[in-house]
């Protein structure tokens, strides 16, 4: 086995099937997450649908964190909510702005 440092770089190739699906799916939620959003705000965007839209995908995300499979302690869901949150806050401001 090739070792860079202490990590192993075959080291994808022993994990469990199941592992690798789970990372899968949860790359694509958390793209959607982010992708979803903003195709909904550019699309005839005003400003009432991009804060009921940056609103009701904050709170998503947030439960989705809570209730997912990933072991996420309460300070990293508060942590990483408000990361999504400042993310799409942004895009609400460049919205406007075009």
């Amino acid at each position: 086995m090739i070792e860079y440092g202490s990590i192993p770089l075959n080291s994808r190739r022993d994990e469990d099937p199941s592992e690798y699906r789970r990372g899968f799916v949860t790359a694509f939620l958390g793209c959607t997450a982010f992708t979803a959003p903003m195709l909904i705000m550019t699309i005839d965007p005003s400003l009432k649908k991009s804060l009921i839209t940056a609103c009701s995908f904050i709170v998503i995300v947030a439960f989705g964190l809570l209730g997912a499979w990933v072991c996420v302690r309460p300070h990293g869901v508060l942590l990483i909510t408000a990361a999504y949150a400042a993310v799409l806050v942004v895009f609400v401001g460049w919205c406007l702005w075009v």
